[in-house]
């Protein structure tokens, strides 16, 4: 999960992103 996160956020798709937070839970919250 760690991974693809990161590289999406190396990747010019996250060029616009700006002040988010990216919680990575290993999908916890669709329990």
């Amino acid at each position: 999960d760690v991974a693809n996160v990161m590289v999406f956020l190396g990747s010019d798709q996250s060029s616009y992103m700006t002040g988010q937070a990216i919680n990575v839970t290993g999908g916890q919250e669709m329990r």
